[in-house]
């Protein structure tokens, strides 16, 4: 298989702090490409640590480079530096970011384009933040796509494209100063756990295969995404970091988890894999070495960090574990020092360690699931509700406004599609929302912020009138918010036969399901979702579907607040901004546009 991979490193972006770890991240990272036999003309390094700026355009040529040689078979880009998440989307902050806009990598963008791009399989490493913008500067960061823009009819198959992200949505991505060294360099945690992975530093995600009589080890991703996360943990625990750094790494894998590696492994003659208290030959040494002697004496640990201030402590698997009595010890593992036990964890834990946003999923759910409040909306053909907020107006182009009270809109619809309605709550925000003949939608806002869009009869209140329905569709809502894989371990079909049974009766759920069918790398079945031609199609929907066709969409802007980043640039430039919210919400100022755009069928 013929491999490319290009590797940037930016420790410093405009005046933001700068980061101390990317050159051992950068160095590790192309020490795991020599290792794979990647030749150097094959991989591309792109780093300010001698001073030179790291330019959008630099990555994009050095990527389109590679995708004209039309013969790489993989590709893997790796970026590690500042990071922001903007809207739910990610944004790599290159040499003259902030200040310039357009220097950032729109990595939701990049990742669409490279489905396309014609290489088979691409996969992403993101050690960087994806915390929200700390400044109204970082906030306008709007980015740039890395990848060319092929045709869709330009590759007859969509490639596979994965990525994996150092942390989760919302949560920084750490440097940690080292403990063993009394210099106090630091270390780049997440890339130094993924370069031993790769490397085969943990038995548990070698794949031992024969092909044509040659055995070898296999590194494959989807393994590789599912422990990454107790790895980090572990190494946070080693390094004495537990009380400072909250990391959960995060990803989505839609390679064949068959098919697709990332590692392949030689064997020496009778060898074999390694134990999971032992290292490969080569691997960095720290507390989780094997073998060796004792850990140097420590020095006072620099606190770790942050590229971002740190939110409390998580609750992760491998802490449940220990705060639960179920012993992990590694006192049975050679030379190593165990840092504490079950009893030294629940002394320490005070508070808990917590996983934020599972915390946070888990609140929005119990203000979701609740039956639909049908009153006042039984002589309307179609209605909106507004809940958490009074609503201060209501206009409709299309279709007949019969009445706005203080939290219902009424209205005759147009057609038999969407209709959309822009509707005003107490703050004065306003959203786009569209209304169905037959059904009664209701915005849920909170902290003047809409967070969910659901809909159901409104004569029966199905199927809100189902309670296992009701929580199902709370918990996808609140895990879309919070940047939680909902639909993940799901088999597809089982998502479409949900689908096929609710969606009729509430079709936000095309909003959802079109955006996990597209984190799976399905956007062909997105397209099923769209109708038929001369119905208009939901924005979003219309959006990841693997081909734009010229068609009405409604409203005349993205539903949810991350569909934005894949807008292009000149329909990006037509729309006003809008306000940090799940569903997209715009400040009172841009009223005027909203009202310019209401009366038009698309903006494509």
């Amino acid at each position: 298989m013929e491999r490319a991979v290009v590797l940037i490193g930016v420790a410093r972006s405009g005046g933001l702090p700068a980061l101390q770890a990317v050159a051992r991240g950068l160095d590790a990272m192309r020490k795991w490409a020599g290792d794979q036999h990647i030749p150097p003309e094959r991989c591309e390094v792109l780093t300010d640590e001698h001073g030179s700026p790291v330019h959008e355009s630099d990555v994009f040529d050095a990527v389109k480079r590679f995708v004209e040689l039309h013969t790489v078979e993989q590709l893997v880009i790796y970026f590690s530096g500042h990071g922001v998440n903007n809207n739910g989307s990610e944004y790599w902050l290159l040499s003259e970011a902030p200040d310039n806009p357009n220097e950032a990598v729109n990595v939701a963008r990049s990742m669409r384009l490279a489905e396309r791009c014609g290489i088979p399989h691409v996969v992403l490493v993101s050690d960087a933040c994806r915390t929200a913008p700390a400044s109204i500067q970082a906030d306008d960061v709007t980015g740039s796509a890395i990848f060319p823009n092929v045709g869709v009819g330009a590759v007859a198959v969509s490639g596979d494209v994965d990525i994996f992200y150092a942390c989760r949505l919302g949560e920084p991505a750490y440097e940690i100063a080292d403990p063993w060294e009394a210099s106090h360099s630091y270390r780049a945690l997440y890339t130094e756990v993924l370069a031993e992975a790769l490397d085969g530093a943990y038995a548990d995600l070698r794949e031992r295969v024969t092909v044509d009589g040659e055995t070898y080890d296999l590194i494959r991703p989807y393994p590789l995404r599912k422990a990454l996360p107790d790895l980090v943990t572990r190494r946070i625990i080693d390094l004495k970091a537990t009380m400072t750094a909250v990391q959960v790494p995060d990803g989505k894998v839609c390679s064949d988890p068959g098919a697709a590696w990332l590692s392949r492994l030689s064997l020496s003659p009778g060898a074999r894999a390694p134990s999971p208290s032992e290292r490969v030959s080569g691997a960095p040494p720290g507390p989780l070495s094997g073998g060796g002697g004792s850990p140097p004496p420590q020095s006072p640990s620099a606190p770790p960090s942050p590229r971002y201030p740190a939110p409390a402590l998580y609750r992760d698997t491998w802490w449940r574990s220990i705060l639960r009595g179920r012993r992990r010890s590694r006192r049975a593992e050679p030379d190593v020092v165990l840092e504490f036990d079950t009893d030294d964890a629940l002394e320490m834990a005070s508070p808990a360690p917590r996983d934020p946003a599972r915390d946070d999923a888990e609140r929005a759910v119990r203000l979701l699931d609740s039956p639909p409040d049908l009153a006042g909306t039984e002589e309307a053909p179609a209605a909106l509700r507004v809940r958490g907020t009074t609503l201060t107006d209501a206009e409709a182009v299309r279709g007949a406004l019969l009445s706005v009270d203080k939290d219902v809109v009424r209205l005759v619809p147009a057609g038999d599609g969407p209709t959309p309605v822009l509707v005003r709550i107490g703050s004065g925000h306003c959203a786009l929302v569209p209304a169905f003949g037959g059904c009664l939608g209701t915005l849920t806002v909170e902290n003047d912020r809409l967070v969910d869009v659901s809909y159901v009869n409104r004569e029966s209140g199905w199927p809100g009138t189902d309670p296992e329905y009701r929580h199902r569709r709370a918990w996808m809502a609140a895990a879309s918010r919070y940047g939680i894989s909902w639909g993940e371990e799901t088999p597809v079909e089982e998502l479409l036969d949900w689908h096929a049974q609710y969606g009729g009766a509430d079709p936000s759920l095309d909003v959802y399901l079109a955006h996990a069918l597209a984190d799976r790398g399905r956007r062909d079945l997105v397209t099923m979702l769209l109708g038929e031609d001369d119905v208009p199609a939901l924005y979003d929907v219309w959006l990841l579907a693997r081909e734009q066709t010229d068609r009405p969409v409604v409203p005349p802007v993205p539903l949810l607040a991350r569909s934005w980043a894949l807008l292009r640039p000149a329909a990006a430039q037509r729309l006003p901004s809008s306000l940090p919210s799940h569903w997209t919400l715009f400040p009172a100022p841009k009223l005027p546009q909203l009202r310019e755009l209401l009366g038009k069928e698309g903006v494509m």
